[in-house]
This record gives C-alpha cells, sequence and structure tokens, in this order.
C-alpha cells in the first residue's frame, strides 16, 4: 500500500477530525478535554470547525497520510511552527456537558501548555511543535506514523530548531526512534473537587536539531 504525506485541504478536516476522534477515542483526557463529546455528530461538527479556524493560522501545518490508490486519509498530524514564546491561552469553545467539565478542561490544557510554554522561552520562541498525531487504529505499526514525524524532524533540521511532543507512553517509543528523548514526566495538580478525574499519563520529549553538514 503506497503512502503519500500531503498537507491538508480543508475540504480534508472533517475527515481528519474523524481519524483523531476515532484513534484516540476516550482514552486521552487531554483530547477529551479541548473536543469535548469528540464522537457524537454536534462533537464532530465542533471539532472540524475549531481545526478549520487553526488552519487559517499560516504557522500550523496540517499533514495527511493518504493511500495513494483510494485517497483515504490512513492518518494525520499537526505541526506548528512557532515564531514567538508561547503565552498562556484560555481554553475557549463549548459542548461541555456542565460548567465544572468546562472549568476542568481548562484547568487541565493551562497545566499541559506550561510545558509548551517553558519549552518555546529558552529558544526565544523558534520552536517546531507537534500538536497532533493520530493513525487508523487497523492502519498502525505500518510506518505511517513514523512518516508523519519524519516531516517534522527534516523540517527542524532544515530550520535549525528543536522539536517538542506531548507523547503517550505507548507512542513514546515511536518518538525514541526519530531523536526525540525525555525530558520529563508531565505532571498536573488539580483542585480536590476533581480528584476523581483521569489527567493524562504524557511524557515531554524533545529533539535537538541535526548539525548542518558544509559541503
Amino acid at each position: 500500500m503506497p503512502i503519500s504525506i500531503e498537507l491538508c485541504n480543508d475540504e480534508d478536516l472533517t475527515e481528519v477530525f474523524a481519524v483523531i476522534s476515532d484513534t484516540f477515542q476516550h482514552e486521552q483526557p487531554i483530547v477529551d478535554a479541548i473536543f469535548p463529546n469528540h464522537d457524537t455528530p454536534a462533537g464532530r461538527t465542533r471539532g472540524t470547525h475549531m481545526l478549520t479556524q487553526m488552519k487559517q493560522n499560516p504557522n500550523f501545518k496540517f499533514l495527511k497520510a493518504i493511500d495513494s490508490e483510494t485517497n483515504e486519509i490512513l492518518g494525520q498530524a499537526t505541526w506548528i511552527l512557532l515564531d514567538r514564546p508561547l503565552e498562556n491561552e484560555i481554553l475557549v469553545g463549548e459542548g461541555w456537558d456542565t460548567e465544572e467539565d468546562k472549568e476542568f478542561s481548562q484547568l487541565l490544557h493551562e497545566q499541559q501548555m506550561r510545558y509548551r510554554i517553558e519549552a518555546s522561552r529558552a529558544v526565544q520562541g523558534r520552536l517546531l511543535v507537534l500538536d497532533c498525531l493520530a493513525v487508523r487504529s487497523e492502519h498502525q505499526r505500518k510506518g505511517i506514523g513514523s512518516k508523519l514525524i519524519q516531516w517534522g524532524t527534516k523540517l527542524a533540521d532544515e530550520l535549525q530548531v528543536e522539536a517538542v511532543v506531548e507523547a503517550s507512553m505507548k507512542g513514546a517509543p515511536v518518538y525514541e526512534k526519530h531523536g526525540l528523548r525525555n525530558v520529563s514526566k508531565m505532571q498536573y495538580s488539580m483542585p480536590a473537587k476533581f480528584a476523581g478525574r483521569r489527567t493524562p499519563n504524557l511524557l515531554f520529549m524533545k529533539r535537538v536539531p541535526k548539525e548542518k553538514t558544509v559541503p
């Protein structure tokens, strides 16, 4: 099965969001926080709208991995090329079931973002972030994720910038194969009223660019 990595068109984003939703299901709390009820028709409509808004920013690079014979989207990646240090932003949107769900999601997002903020400040804002990587379950372990990662690491080397990702325990070995190294286990501190809620189990990983060879 020939796989091609291409930049997404606006028309791809409905299918791209379906890939994200189907891949993560409800295994990652941060996905549920940003995209509440993402596996419902209304949630998928909202999620696609959010991706469309993000894509208007030229620093967001939405990739699709497609079967070159059928044009089916098998996986996706979102790389963000920063050009200035990040600032803390409140998670906005709609679709949470309760105000408490919204508050929890905003706190989770805030605490997750602090790792990116610190990394961006350390390099004066020039940083490449792998925001999301998803491959349909039936097409995993076929090298599709690696191709999507390699697109970003190649760009990072060309621009001589560091690359970072928040990696699941399952995904970390794949990132390690492409030069990303564990910086820290991500920690989340929540108020007592949220003690029973799941928080992500992620590693913050970083890759230093390969030095350009002098001809």
